[in-house]
């Protein structure tokens, strides 16, 4: 497993992560999101629609792993499309390690 996974993966044990459109829909509107992560497979009307709203209410977004990856770190078999990040020093790692990995970003470019 790479490093974002990994991390991603403890954040997640820290409690620090919203998983699921719904609940990530919430942190983002609720000013709780710090950094938000779409699936490259994801629908493009899901793309478009956090895209859209992370511009809107300023929260970095970007696409990265698969929406089987995001569920596996996240504690599940299930898929996820969309998961935010709720902690400062969790969303600056994780933006570093999506720099370096040249992954897209959506959102705005500034924690």
């Amino acid at each position: 497993m790479n490093k974002l996974l990994h991390f991603i993966g403890i954040a997640y044990r820290a409690g620090r992560v919203q998983k699921g459109a719904f609940l990530s829909e919430k942190a983002i509107k609720d000013g709780s999101a710090r950094l938000v992560l779409i699936a490259l497979d994801a629908s493009e009307n899901t793309k478009d629609k956090f895209a859209s709203m992370c511009q809107y209410y300023d929260v970095v977004c970007f696409l990265a792993e698969t929406k089987e990856m995001l569920g596996k770190v996240t504690g599940g078999a299930d898929m996820r499309s969309v998961i935010a990040l709720t902690d400062d020093g969790f969303a600056k790692r994780t933006e570093e390690l999506l720099r370096l990995g040249q992954m897209e970003q959506l959102g705005r470019s500034e924690i």
